[in-house]
């Protein structure tokens, strides 16, 4: 399978962006498909297209002209985002989606790479969840993903789907995003010398966002996948404490850790074995690398207004609700 024209949803969000980067770097022709509410990152390249369009109204056959390949990132991410305004998130993580994957069928694309969540499996007791695992999704993002996998599932066997369901992601890109409990935590204690803690125990796994952009990359050039293949996407399961411990430790400062009672409870774990056997790509926990880039950054901008809304999704999509 010749894999060389490349669209991408989402491509300007916090992974879309050093995803494009990494494709452009290794010879593919990308088409850089998002609506760019928080900015465009993206630089000029002779084999890039920024295609400047809201994913329920594109005119999809136009766009995926020519495209061997969709990797869908495109959607209202997390839970506390998507519960904003629910019908909103649906119409663009549920209809726009199955809108996207009709045409791609009917466009013949070659390999269709959705990004799903770990969070669909909800809150679990077995030691490894592995991708055999049922889903069990306990919020309606986590059921817009399970929604779309299972509308996946159901299509035509020619159609080639691959099905990822990443961690958590941590770690710098040129979109960054300081609302994710890894770099949250960093920017806070950089910034305020005090880390905030809601709990503690609940577990959240992690994947540096290098690592996730190397795994969308290995869905294009690996040839040996089935469709319909899902792959649980991490590195390691963190409880929410060990986060901020290790965050603390790294920037050798006076930092204090402050818990709260806890605002979110759900804890699991996700078991990636099955990617690491497929792929025999290497995953090994790289926490400390991440935190150590995002220190670098605050370091060269000390006085970035960390908590603008540019870098938190809930705050940048209640300006666009309330416009």
């Amino acid at each position: 399978m010749n894999l060389k024209k490349i669209l991408i949803t989402g491509a300007g969000g916090y992974v879309g962006t050093p995803l494009v980067s990494r494709l452009l770097e290794d010879g593919f022709d990308v088409i850089a498909l998002d609506i760019f509410w928080y900015g465009c990152y993206l630089q000029a390249h002779p084999k890039l297209v920024i295609l400047k369009a809201d994913l329920r109204t594109v005119n999809l056959e136009d766009a995926l002209a020519n495209v061997d390949a969709v990797i869908h990132l495109a959607c209202i991410s997390n839970d506390p985002s998507y519960e904003l305004n629910p019908a909103f998130s649906e119409s663009i993580n549920v209809t726009a989606s199955i809108r996207l994957i009709e045409q791609c069928k009917k466009s013949k694309i070659k390999r269709f790479v959705f990004a799903s969540s770990s969070s669909v499996y909800g809150v679990r007791q077995e030691p490894r969840v592995t991708e055999k695992i049922f889903p069990e999704p306990l919020t309606v993002y986590s059921k817009s993903k399970v929604i779309i996998e299972e509308y996946l599932k159901n299509a035509d066997d020619s159609f080639d789907v691959v099905i990822i369901r990443p961690a958590t992601v941590y770690g710098f890109s040129p979109r960054l995003r300081l609302d994710v409990v890894c770099n949250m935590f960093s920017a806070q204690a950089y910034y305020n010398k005090v880390i905030t803690v809601h709990g503690g125990e609940q577990l959240r796994p992690q994947i540096h966002i290098d690592k996730m952009v190397l795994i969308y990359k290995a869905c294009l050039t690996e040839k040996r996948l089935f469709s319909g293949e899902i792959f649980n996407a991490s590195e390691e399961n963190y409880s929410v404490k060990q986060i901020a411990e290790q965050v603390r430790a790294l920037l050798n400062r006076d930092i204090e850790i402050k818990y709260l009672p806890i605002l979110d409870g759900r804890s699991y774990r996700i078991d990636s074995h099955k990617f690491l056997d497929f792929f025999k790509m290497n995953l090994i926990p790289n926490l400390k690398a991440g935190i150590g880039e995002l220190m670098n950054y605050f370091d060269k901008n000390p006085d970035m207004a960390w908590m603008d809304m540019r870098y938190h999704n809930v705050k940048k999509l209640k300006n666009i609700y309330n416009e």
